[in-house]
């Protein structure tokens, strides 16, 4: 990589979070600003944002409202419930896995999640062992993972997959938009399935925002 060149590699959970009980308020456009201010502190003025799930639609709300600080914006599966042909019924499955949370615990409510939408549960255990190998051996803090759980089903699930993705403001901002589909393996998956058909019904909006500014 050029020296010119940095990356910032932010988590999708607020960085304030220490314990469960803890947490403020998970708010999409309070996100899109933490990532500009860590751009900011970085010593860069503007940067291109790469977001995978949930960080997928943090990118997309800081083209809505952080475009000055955009170069382009690389979505890969962002989780639009809102968009999906079946929209209520995802919202009502969301929505059931945030409520299970409350009476039954994260742990139980990210399983239910997790096999709602058919993950590759398997598979994403061993990708992801090189990461837990680094977390048992490093002396860096890390959240643990009933307090990940609790981040991902009390308060980053709703605000996410009930996001409006504005479109016409994005065009207007003239931030460049790529979207971006996963990898095969999670094509054969239902949980896939659903984010590629939000893909889909994205991508004519992606394909008009890059033939209107990426000239």
């Amino acid at each position: 990589m050029s020296p010119k060149n940095q990356v910032a590699n932010t988590p999708w959970y607020p960085l304030t979070i220490q314990e469960p009980g803890e947490y403020d308020e998970f708010e999409i456009s309070q996100q899109s600003r933490d990532a500009v201010a860590v751009l900011h502190a970085a010593g860069e003025e503007s940067a291109y944002v790469f977001g995978n799930s949930s960080a997928a639609v943090i990118a997309l709300d800081m083209a809505r409202t952080q475009a000055q600080a955009l170069k382009a914006v690389i979505v890969h599966e962002a989780p639009l419930a809102r968009l999906h042909p079946n929209a209520r019924k995802w919202q009502r499955f969301f929505a059931s896995v945030y409520l299970n949370g409350l009476r039954f615990g994260s742990s139980m409510a990210a399983l239910q999640f997790m096999l709602g939408v058919q993950l590759p549960v398997a598979e994403l255990i061993k990708a992801t062992k090189p990461i837990n190998d680094h977390r048992a051996q490093s002396s860096e803090p890390y959240l643990s993972d009933q307090t990940t759980a609790e981040v991902l089903v009390k308060m980053e699930l709703l605000p996410v997959t009930n996001y409006p993705p504005d479109v016409e403001l994005i065009k207007q901002n003239g931030v460049r938009v790529l979207g971006v589909q996963g990898f095969d393996i999670l094509q054969q998956r239902m949980g896939y399935k659903i984010i590629q058909c939000l893909v889909g019904k994205m991508r004519p909006a992606f394909q008009k925002l890059q033939l209107t500014i990426g000239q």
